[in-house]
C-alpha cells in the first residue's frame, strides 16, 4: 500500500494530459492580466495636488469654496494652515487671507500650523 514518491510522480504524469495543462495555463494567464488591470486602474485614480495660481493675496473671501485646498491664515495671526487641517475652522471669515500657493504663504513670514503638521 505505501507507494514511493517516484511511482506517485510517474501516476500525475500519466494523469496530466494536454486539457489540464491548458486549463491551468489559461487560468493564470487570467489571474496575471486581472490584477495588472487592477494594478493601472488604481494608478490611474492618483491624480497629483494642482495649486492654482492666483495674481492676488485675497482677504475675506466672502464665498467658502473660493479658497478651497489654498492655504489661509489669519489677518492677524503668524501661522497659515488649509481647510482639512484641524481647527482650521477657527478663524473667522472675515479674518481669513489666502494665499495663491504654500511658498507665498512662506515668504510673508508665515509658518504652518503645529494643528496641521500633525
Amino acid at each position: 500500500m505505501r507507494v514511493s514518491i517516484q511511482e506517485y510522480c510517474k501516476k500525475i504524469n500519466r494523469e496530466l494530459t494536454f486539457t489540464p495543462i491548458v486549463s491551468i495555463f489559461l487560468s493564470m494567464l487570467t489571474v496575471v492580466i486581472f490584477t495588472v488591470y487592477l494594478y493601472y486602474s488604481i494608478q490611474q485614480r492618483r491624480s497629483p495636488v494642482i495649486y492654482r495660481e492666483a495674481q492676488h493675496v485675497s482677504v475675506g473671501a466672502s464665498d467658502n469654496s473660493e479658497g478651497q485646498g489654498r492655504p489661509f491664515g489669519s489677518k492677524n495671526g503668524k501661522t497659515y494652515t488649509f481647510d482639512w487641517c484641524q481647527g482650521a475652522s477657527r478663524i473667522s471669515q472675515k479674518n481669513k487671507i489666502f494665499f495663491p500657493s504654500e511658498e507665498d504663504a512662506k515668504k510673508s513670514g508665515r509658518r504652518l500650523s503645529k494643528l496641521c503638521q500633525q
